[in-house]
């Protein structure tokens, strides 16, 4: 017999268990408006310490976005010393909001991971949690990194006489290109150990835990992760495309062109953890499925289920 088609068991699944779509949309968007508003308040000290508050404010008022642009270029290029001090904050800052997002993040997924396999009992609290920590602490680095990266290649691209954007673009490109592949890499293999880790497991075990799953249906894992993150890109597209083609409301009507903005980007994060629910469910029930490699050859996997024949 052919095998459900993961994806559509995930879309089902995601759709049956509204209450863990609510929870995953209650702490997200949660910890995005605590976040968003602790990130302007240290801007605004940023801003206030580097002397450059007056600027943006007035920039801002009357929407002249070359100033706000000049005011970032004056930013980047004070002197190390002067930027110290804030690069530490941002980093505290950013370490902590890591900390919030872990504790969220792993009671979170415990329970989604009850509700949609109830079989089967996650990782524990602690071990979420460091795994989640390190999901975060690998993103706060790659963007420290990334950070460091652009400010070289601004350092290297103004030395001299004049601006050399060819020589900016040399180091600002495959840097990027770089950092971004790792972070997904690295993300993506501590998200699977965080899935499919069971009960009782460390660390290093959950992670041998998604090796293995992963191994058995590699290709299929592959397909599922590329098409679920076709739709988001095609879903941020269309995002993109409304915020974009409606840019004329800037200049005529700011403020319903900001509240259009918050309710497609409201719409975008809906969808998208909608998805990303079903994505998991997808990958649990791929889990489920027997290696057809296997299968051809008459061997059982011990971790899944036998069906017990009834008695003729």
């Amino acid at each position: 017999m052919t095998p459900p088609n993961p994806i559509t068991q995930g879309l089902r699944a995601a759709g049956r268990n509204l209450r863990i779509f609510l929870l995953e949309i209650l702490w997200r968007w949660s910890f995005a408006i605590t976040a968003a508003l602790l990130a302007l308040w240290a801007c605004r000290i940023m801003l206030t310490q580097l002397q450059v508050m007056d600027w943006v404010l007035t920039a801002w008022r009357t929407q002249n976005f070359r100033m706000l642009a000049l005011a970032g270029l004056s930013i980047v290029i004070k002197p190390l010393p002067s930027l110290l001090p804030v690069l530490f904050e941002l980093a505290a800052l950013a370490l902590g909001l890591g900390l919030l997002w872990s504790l969220l993040a792993a009671f979170a997924r415990r329970i989604t991971l009850r509700r949609l396999e109830p079989a089967r009992a996650p990782l524990g609290f602690f071990a979420m949690l460091l795994v989640q920590w390190l999901r975060a602490l690998s993103t706060v680095v790659g963007s420290l990194l990334w950070l460091a990266s652009l400010l070289m290649a601004v350092y290297f691209a103004t030395k001299g006489t004049h601006t050399d954007l060819g020589r900016f673009y040399l180091i600002a490109i495959p840097s990027t290109l770089v950092l971004t592949t790792i972070w997904l890499l690295v993300n993506w293999h501590l998200s699977q150990a965080a899935i499919f880790g069971r009960a009782g497991q460390g660390f290093f075990p959950a992670l041998r835990e998604a090796r293995r799953n992963i191994r058995r249906h590699a290709s299929d894992f592959a397909a599922i992760a590329f098409i679920f993150l076709l739709l988001r890109l095609v879903l941020a597209l269309i995002a993109l495309a409304i915020i974009g083609l409606t840019s004329s409301m800037m200049a005529t009507a700011f403020q319903s062109y900001l509240k259009l903005c918050v309710i497609v980007l409201l719409g975008y994060c809906f969808i998208a953890d909608f998805l990303y629910i079903s994505r998991t469910a997808a990958y649990l029930a791929l889990a489920l499925q027997p290696d057809p490699l296997a299968a051809e050859m008459g061997i059982v996997d011990p971790e899944l289920p036998v069906e017990e024949s009834s008695p003729r």
